[in-house]
């Protein structure tokens, strides 16, 4: 048997998981019906497929050289297997295993939304399963780590707060269960290790919680850090946490932490949270048998762990038969591959018909016939209003992503003020003091900034650039129009935000007298956007919303659609 690992795993070819449903489906189209272990020409097709949607950073490839290679695409097929994505099955232990994709994993391919199905096997991610018997995980743990994260992160002792070096030194290689006591004895050593750094971790934590197969020294410092062992896989699993929007990063001076950055609870959505710490938390782990002596038993007991942990939200059993999943056809795999190109023109683009644009744009991308590129199309793209729905589920990825997508987020602002509700826009950001994106009407003009947060709280110079730089520079006109509004758009809003806009609008209109602002998260945002599409909005509506001198909720969308 291989080394056992001494510490929760988690694979991290990329540590954050925007970029995942575009890898399945890439994924998908490559390997769906094919074998997978020691399949190295596939692996090895995956991994190019990888670099040509600039989705890993391209190598030298030196390995296949000597025959080898390939390994990228296996650590990004790891990371699809350990999500409940896909799993493997064999006829009979004489014949080769083959790649299918679970229920959750068929959703993300036919472009439904991911954030939902991500989060929630993000949520229901255990130790052990079929990835962490897979790479030998240590069967001590017995938990669900993101519950356990979510419960520190709860505990009043710590503040509200954790740092990567913490979760490193004082989580991932102690933290057994997620039970009110082990969390307690979590909470005890993080307490010890925030008063006296690595001294307090036991004398033989180096040794202990090495790398099995690495044969580098380390001190404890360097083990917990960025680029070690411990602090890499740390902060992935805080990486993870964040983009299921219940952790979000935090400046670390607001905690006195003595940190850049900390990970705080998103308290605008603290009931969730809890509820999710109740459903999550009692849930019966889902059981590993692991049988003795026995490959294609312990196989098809990682094929039954993998369908049910991968089943779509809301469904507690794959129905499906054997006979039906392997039915996948060659035209579905060319799908997914479709998909995914799609998928990445959706990051810039609108798509709510099939011009020869958007033929050209994805056949040039993926590489197969512009005939086959557009009967696939066909399928994908059924209706506009489901090609809106389709490129706003990516939006919504962007608008979580942090810096990575940051830009794009911008562009694709831009585009939906352009296309969607007939208003100039330009794309500003990057050029110097200027807001991301402006936009105007025949009658009146608006500057937006677009932040990729989870929880915006508009902080001091974020509130100093609007008021003192941005709304002075079009104090005569913004394209000819008056400057009636600045507004933020965001994945969600902190508490502080409505107080902090109000200090902002009332600096601002020493410069533009009846100048207004506002913030629109993603929920009233998609709200709105498709209700303007649907004709149940006026550009009117769009300015009375921006106006509305703090953030814009459902309730205030749906009162103008009834008005």
């Amino acid at each position: 048997m291989a080394n056992i690992l001494p510490y929760w795993m988690i694979p991290r070819p990329k540590r954050k998981l925007e970029l995942i449903p575009q890898s399945l489906r890439i994924f998908a189209g490559v390997a769906t019906g094919t074998s997978w272990d020691g399949n190295t020409p596939i692996k090895k097709t995956f991994e190019d497929a990888l670099d040509g949607a600039n989705f890993k950073r391209s190598g030298d490839y030196t390995e296949r050289a000597q025959g080898r290679g390939g390994s990228g695409g296996r650590t990004h097929g790891a990371l699809l297997y350990s999500l409940g994505l896909w799993f493997r099955h064999q006829n009979d232990p004489k014949t080769p295993q083959e790649v299918h994709l679970t229920l959750a994993g068929q959703a993300l391919v036919d472009q439904k939304p991911a954030f939902p199905i991500l989060r929630k096997q993000v949520l229901a991610f255990q130790f052990p399963s079929a990835y962490s018997v897979r790479v030998n995980v240590d069967r001590k743990y017995r938990l669900r780590p993101f519950i356990a994260l979510l419960k520190l992160l709860k505990r009043e002792e710590l503040r509200g707060y954790l740092t990567t070096e913490e979760v490193a030194a004082c989580v991932i290689g102690y933290t057994t269960g997620h039970s009110d006591t082990q969390i307690g004895k979590t909470v005890d050593r993080i307490l010890k290790f925030r008063a006296d750094g690595t001294s307090s971790l036991p004398n033989d934590f180096t040794t202990a919680l090495r790398s099995p197969i690495s044969n580098k020294q380390w001190d404890a410092q360097a083990l917990i850090s960025n680029g070690g062992t411990l602090g890499d896989i740390a902060d992935t699993f805080i990486q993870w946490l964040r983009y299921i929007g219940y952790g979000v990063a935090v400046d670390g001076e607001v905690f006195d932490a003595g940190r850049k950055t900390v990970t705080a609870l998103n308290l605008s959505m603290e009931q969730e949270i809890d509820q999710a710490i109740d459903d999550w938390g009692q849930k019966p782990l889902q059981t590993m048998y692991e049988p003795e002596n026995d490959r294609f038993a312990l196989a098809e007991s990682a094929k039954a762990f993998q369908r049910t942990y991968g089943v779509k939200v809301g469904m507690k059993k794959d129905q499906r038969t054997i006979r039906d999943i392997q039915a996948w056809t060659s035209s579905e795999r060319t799908l997914a591959i479709v998909s995914a190109s799609l998928n990445h023109l959706y990051f810039t683009q609108v798509v709510t018909e099939i011009t020869d644009d958007v033929v050209d744009a994805v056949g040039n991308h993926c590489g197969l016939d512009l005939k086959t590129v557009r009967e696939s199309l066909e399928t994908l793209i059924s209706s506009p209003t489901h090609g809106i729905s389709a490129f706003l589920d990516r939006y919504e990825e962007m608008s979580r992503s942090g810096t990575d997508k940051a830009i794009a987020f911008e562009k694709a602002t831009a585009e939906i003020l352009e296309h969607t509700f007939g208003l100039g826009a330009r794309q500003l950001g990057q050029t110097g003091a200027v807001p991301d994106v402006e936009a105007w009407s025949e009658d009146w003009g608006i500057i937006i900034d677009t932040k990729a947060y989870q929880a915006y709280g508009l902080p001091i110079d974020h509130q100093r650039a609007m008021h003192a730089d941005y709304v002075p520079a079009y104090a005569a006109s913004l394209q000819g129009r008056p400057l009636k509004a600045f507004a933020y758009i965001s994945n969600g809003f902190a508490k502080s935000f409505d107080a902090n806009l109000r200090k902002t609008v009332t600096r601002a209109q020493s410069h533009v007298a009846d100048v207004q602002g506002s913030g629109i998260s993603m929920v009233p945002w998609r709200q709105v956007i498709m209700a303007y599409e649907k004709g149940e909005l006026t550009k009117e509506n769009l300015l009375q919303l921006w106006t509305m001198g703090r953030e814009v909720t459902p309730k205030d969308v749906q009162d103008l659609i009834d008005a």
